[in-house]
Parts: C-alpha cells; sequence; structure tokens
C-alpha cells in the first residue's frame, strides 16, 4: 500500500547571529531543513510604524534564491492536531508564476531584527536543501527568511506578497497521495441518531471490491475540490454523513453542507494534518447513490467500537490477557512484566540483550495498574548481572480481538466493567486461506458486526478498567488503567 504522509513543520526559531554570520569556509555545508519542535514563545512583535513602507529596489539576492528553483511548499492548515503542514510539490510552471506573484522586486533587507520566535506560515524548499520561509510580522509588511545551509539573508516585503503566496497555494489543487492513490475500500454510513441528537449510535459498514473502488473514486470527482481555508463556516458544529477507510486507516469524511456543497474532510492515519475541502453537493449525492446499490455486512454500535479501538491500540493488551489472566480476575507480576516490556518493545525503547532498568517497567505499571512490580523475576521477565530487566524468552503477537457484549457498568468513579467475546486471530489464519480476503482484512468489521462465521470461537472476557488521558505533544491521548482481567470459556 502507498502510505506517504506530508511534511510537518513545527515553528521555527530565526535567530539573528544565525541569519548575519557567515558559515565558517573550514565547515562542511549540513542540510538546514527544519525538523519538528516545541512551539517557540515569541517577543512581542513590534508596532507598526507609520511611516511609510521603503520602495523596493534591485537587490543582490544569493544565486539560490535569485535562480528560485523551488519545487515544494509546505502551506500551514489548522483543524488537525496542532501546527500542521500540508505540501505541494511544484512544477516548473507553478515556480514561475509563483515567483512572479510575491514580487521579488518589492523587497528590501531587513536590518535590526531581534532574536525572537516565529512561527512560519509558508515554506519553500529546492533539491540542494535551501529553504525560503514568508512570515507575518505587522499589518503592513512580512518578514522572509531564505537559508543557504548555515547562511541566513533577512527581507521585509509588503504584507501583500504573503497574500500572493497564499492566494497562489490555495489555487493549486493539493490531494494527499493516499487520494492520488486511491485504496478505499470501505464506506461507514451513520445511521441512528441519538435522542439529543449531538452524535449517532451506529452505523451500517459496506465493502468494496476493485470495481467498487473505480466506482467511488469517480463519484467523488477529487480533482473538483476546492481547498477549504479557516472560515466561519467551519466553527459551526457538522456530523459526518459517511465515511471512507483504506487498510491504512486512512479516513475521508463526507458532511451535508446544503444544496450547492458538501464538505470533505481527509484524516491522515499517522500525526499529519486534517485537510479540508470543498465538493458539490453532486459528490455526496453520487457516492449515497453507490450505497443504494450496495448490501451493508451488517450494523456496528459506536460504543462497542470504542472498546474495541482502546484494547487493540493498547500494544500490552494481548500480553495482559496471555500471561496469566484467569478466573480470579486480579492482576500479577507476570502479567504486568510482560505488559510492561511489550510497550517498551512497541515504543522501541528496549534492547532485549541491554534491558532496561526496572524503574521504567514500574512508571508503566504505576501507570496502568496503580502499583509497582513486586518482583522482576517472573514467568516472563528476568534480571541480567547488570541489574537491567528484560524478556524472558517470547515474542507478543496474538491479535485479540474483543467485542462487547451486553451494556458496560460504570460506576461513579468511572470504573468500567464490562464482558467482552475474545477472538484469537493468530497468523495461521493468513496462510490456511480458509477465510477469504475481506474477512481477513476486515475482522474488526465483520466481528462488530456479529459476522463470525470461520473465525475461531471466542473466549469469554471480563476486564475492570476505567479510561485515562494525558496531554503527548500538545494532544490528549486517551490510555487505560486495569483494575481486573478474567478469562474462561
Amino acid at each position: 500500500m502507498k502510505k506517504i504522509f506530508p511534511a510537518a513543520m513545527a515553528a521555527l526559531l530565526l535567530l539573528l547571529s544565525a541569519c548575519q554570520s557567515p558559515a565558517d569556509p573550514a565547515e562542511t555545508p549540513t542540510p538546514d531543513v527544519p525538523q519538528p519542535s516545541p512551539s517557540v514563545e515569541a517577543l512581542p512583535s513590534p508596532e507598526p510604524s507609520a511611516a511609510p513602507l521603503p520602495s523596493g529596489g534591485t537587490l543582490d539576492f544569493p544565486d539560490f534564491l535569485d535562480q528560485f528553483t523551488f519545487l515544494q511548499a509546505d502551506a500551514l492548515v489548522t483543524g488537525g492536531d496542532g501546527l500542521q503542514y500540508i505540501t505541494y510539490w511544484l512544477t516548473p510552471e507553478d515556480v514561475a508564476s509563483l515567483r512572479e506573484a510575491i514580487q521579488m522586486d518589492s523587497w528590501w533587507e531587513a536590518t535590526d531584527i531581534p532574536p525572537m520566535g516565529l512561527e512560519a506560515s509558508y515554506a519553500l524548499y529546492d533539491e540542494e536543501y535551501h529553504s525560503l520561509t514568508v512570515n507575518e510580522w505587522d499589518e503592513e509588511k512580512c518578514l522572509i527568511l531564505a537559508k543557504d545551509y548555515n547562511d541566513g539573508y533577512l527581507y521585509f516585503a509588503p504584507v501583500s506578497v504573503l497574500d500572493a503566496f497564499e492566494d497562489y497555494l490555495s489555487g493549486l489543487n493539493f490531494l494527499p497521495d493516499f487520494v492520488r492513490y486511491f485504496e478505499f475500500d470501505q464506506i461507514n454510513v451513520n445511521r441512528t441518531p441519538a435522542e439529543d441528537g449531538d452524535h449517532y449510535t451506529d452505523y451500517d459498514v459496506y465493502l468494496l471490491d476493485d470495481a467498487g473502488q473505480l466506482s467511488l473514486l469517480a463519484a467523488l470527482e477529487p480533482d473538483t475540490w476546492t481547498l477549504a481555508r479557516d472560515s466561519n463556516e467551519l466553527a459551526v458544529s457538522w456530523y459526518a454523513a459517511l465515511e471512507l477507510l483504506d487498510l491504512g486507516e486512512d479516513r475521508i469524511v463526507i458532511a451535508d453542507w446544503g444544496e450547492e456543497k458538501c464538505l470533505v474532510s481527509c484524516f491522515f492515519s499517522g500525526s499529519g494534518p486534517v485537510v479540508r475541502y470543498w465538493a458539490h453537493a453532486s459528490v455526496l449525492k453520487n457516492t449515497r447513490d453507490l450505497v443504494d446499490g450496495l448490501t451493508s455486512i451488517g450494523t456496528i454500535d459506536y460504543t462497542a467500537k470504542r472498546y474495541y479501538d482502546l484494547f487493540w491500540n493498547d500494544p500490552g493488551f494481548d500480553m495482559l490477557v496471555t500471561a496469566g489472566a484467569g478466573a480470579s480476575g486480579s492482576i500479577s507480576d507476570d502479567q504486568i512484566a510482560a505488559y510492561a516490556l511489550t510497550v517498551l518493545g512497541y515504543e522501541g525503547l528496549i534492547d532485549c540483550e541491554v534491558g532496561v532498568p526496572g524503574s521504567q517497567l514500574d512508571e508503566i505499571a504505576r501507570k496502568h495498574f496503580g502499583r509497582p512490580l513486586g518482583s522482576y523475576d517472573t514467568a516472563w521477565s528476568k534480571v541480567l548481572p547488570s541489574g537491567n530487566v528484560t524478556a524472558a524468552g517470547w515474542d507478543a503477537n496474538f491479535g485479540l480481538h474483543a467485542v462487547l457484549t451486553g451494556t458496560p457498568d460504570i460506576d461513579g468513579y468511572g470504573n468500567i466493567s464490562a464482558t467482552f467475546r475474545l477472538y484469537t486471530l493468530g497468523d495461521d489464519l493468513w496462510f490456511d486461506n480458509k477465510l477469504d480476503p475481506s474477512r481477513l482484512n476486515h475482522p474488526r468489521e465483520y466481528l462488530l458486526a456479529g459476522r463470525d462465521s470461520g473465525y475461531p470461537a471466542p473466549q469469554k472476557l471480563e476486564v475492570t478498567f476505567r479510561i485515562e488521558t494525558e496531554e503527548v505533544d500538545g494532544v490528549q491521548k486517551e490510555y487505560l488503567v486495569y483494575d481486573a482481567v478474567r478469562v474462561g470459556e
């Protein structure tokens, strides 16, 4: 599956010394491509000057800027998780038109710029890692930073240059690669509104074969979409009419927006931005017409899906259940050690030959179980001569799928007690040719819809837990705290 995520760029720290000090000729130049970093608190921007702006003159631009061969443009998009950028790949014709739009003959040299943080609205890059960023400065002008490895060049330009930059890019038809290399084979259609009308309680699932995917792409007409920039319209509440997914969990969500248009939102499966488009109302109508000719595999309850996804996205869940969960429900050191080591392995934080300090396991144990390990020597972990702890020779890859049965019991403290059907879908299912590819690729949909024919018989799983949140890179993320886990027939 082709999956290319857009380049992400966070706040740029503009240091006067970095822009004005010449590079040491003995140093080997290294590409200076902005990397994601924490947001930088900026000094107050200077007050707009009442004096007239300098008239642009003929500047002696550095060669890379004078030649202007930038082929990549990053533009800030809001609506995702934090600061996010989408990337446009420019043609030579785009480059020529963009240079004309930003009127380089109106720029003048910027001097006496204090060290400060700025959030770049737009950035350009060429194949030699030169960069050019355009930043809002005040109501009259923008600040432009051109970088050639270790050398930086600062220019002011009328604010109209920033406007022209934005207008030009907004006219380009950016599409995520997951739309261009279309592999969406699932359509979810919201079905039953909740009593308060604030959300839906369930949805129908439709799966597409190759021909169906081509028909869906034709119905969507992505080449007719136009980017939906920030506007007052998007500040109001809206609800998805239907949702499209590919196997990589990229999503396209379509919302009704009246008689003339609909809102199309593209969600990257990774940490990329949410990119929104306006499309003609016929896009939603044609997609609905396509769905009318399909047969749903079943209806899925949003609550069941929520719990399924919580356990599925917890990398330690499989080992918690596998490492000795029994009828008593109490969670042993064996289970906690296996859980913690699996989480560390998933996050790439452990070398099994070297191990990790026991304190790292205790940190995970306190977070997810409310207590440290009583012993580091368990059936699933061992202490090395160095004192570090490592796994006692096992590999976590069990494919456990938890499907809610009945109604969860939630007490006044947020503790949830719920019963699930627990399916173990091991690697052997992908090799014995007993299940058709649709069931192999979409076990969540089939199992949540009650279509478990052909899958191994489930066990009964009872879990008492609560859902907590934490801030990760400025985004609130959910995680599970376990109190009891019981497994039976």
